[in-house]
């Protein structure tokens, strides 16, 4: 694993509340997870929100054991079918956008990344269901790996 992946310092405010949404997520104890995201935002701004951002994804390739600087093949699965979707037209526009951001992420393609967050929607409800759904797959992986199921 290389460490050009890190862009530089982060909020440990907003660190500390990005870990505390996530593994609220985990244990899909969703109110908590929302009210952390929330004072992410109220307390930390988009600064703060961008440092979550890294955070999550970070975690996500650390846990799933991604090789950063390699391109990595997307494929996204149903939670409630199992089934794994061919591509990414048959998964909503949120989920579609985690994983190319999770993606390139671990590929540490800089410009990809900012671009799909330059992507976002700029009303507080995209900006939200977009960092949601991020939250949601990272935590998907995260309970997937604890109860020993392959990551998602």
């Amino acid at each position: 694993m290389t460490t050009e992946i890190d862009y530089g310092p982060r909020n440990p405010r907003a660190m500390d509340l990005a870990r505390i949404a996530l593994w609220a997520a985990v244990r899909d104890d969703n109110d908590r997870a929302v009210a952390a995201l929330k004072a992410i935002n109220e307390e930390t701004g988009g600064e703060g929100l961008m440092d979550a951002i890294l955070g999550w994804c970070d975690t996500a390739i650390a846990h799933i054991g991604i090789e950063v600087g390699k391109p990595v093949k997307i494929a996204w699965m149903e939670a409630e079918t199992q089934r794994i979707n061919s591509g990414p037209d048959e998964v909503r526009p949120t989920a579609r956008w985690a994983g190319r951001l999770l993606a390139a992420r671990a590929a540490d393609d800089h410009d990809t990344f900012m671009a799909l967050i330059d992507t976002i929607p700029g009303g507080p409800k995209d900006v939200g269901d977009h960092v949601w759904e991020l939250v949601q797959m990272v935590a998907l992986n995260l309970r997937a790996q604890q109860s020993g199921e392959t990551p998602r």
